[in-house]
């Protein structure tokens, strides 16, 4: 099975002369028989939008950053995420961090790669909200200071289901706090200890 980045909204079809500068950009083959190209907006920028190119053959789609009519391949180092932080209006808020975070999750792989563990659908995701093990919940807010948020989610690291902590500036600049972190076994050996 095929992981994709999902987005937070839904899915459009670009076309006419955006298509159009899309394909001079990249060279993309389009046209019938092939998969259309998509875009949806990106909540913490303003006139940024993601597009995703699908594979004909179900491969993994390639994916790029559009703002201004100019078209930026995503990287697994962040390197075009780090750009149109500079390029764009980034606008972090409590409402729009958490999509950011994973939004950098699923395009950022190196030095290592976070794949988030959440639920996106709101009912689900209230009910996550009030549980009491650490690991079921989603995606969460756990503060905002001089330096930028705090989230905590549940992420695959190294093979390992772990509650870990990351910091995100103003900036957009992620990173993990080492050292702060729960992983699913001791969490399962605590609760066997309990018992």
């Amino acid at each position: 099975m095929r992981l994709e980045y999902q987005g937070e909204s839904r899915w459009n079809s670009l076309g006419g002369s955006s298509l159009t500068n899309f394909v001079q950009a990249t060279g993309a083959l389009v046209g019938p028989g092939l998969p259309d190209v998509q875009w949806q907006p990106l909540p913490f920028y303003t006139f940024t939008a993601l597009v995703r190119l699908p594979d004909a053959v179900g491969g993994s789609s390639e994916w790029y950053l559009t703002n201004g009519g100019k078209f930026w391949s995503l990287d697994r180092f962040g390197v075009a995420i780090s750009a149109m932080n500079e390029v764009a209006d980034l606008q972090l808020t409590r409402q729009n961090v958490t999509a950011y975070f994973r939004f950098w999750c699923a395009f950022t792989h190196a030095p290592k790669r976070y794949i988030v563990l959440d639920v996106k659908d709101p009912e689900l995701a209230a009910e996550a909200h009030g549980e009491t093990d650490p690991m079921l919940k989603g995606v969460m807010v756990e503060g905002y200071g001089p330096q930028g948020w705090l989230l905590s989610a549940t992420v695959l690291c190294a093979g390992e289901v772990q509650r870990r902590y990351f910091r995100i500036s103003a900036q957009g600049d992620v990173g993990a706090l080492e050292g702060i972190m729960a992983m699913l076994p001791a969490l399962m050996n605590r609760d066997r200890k309990v018992s």
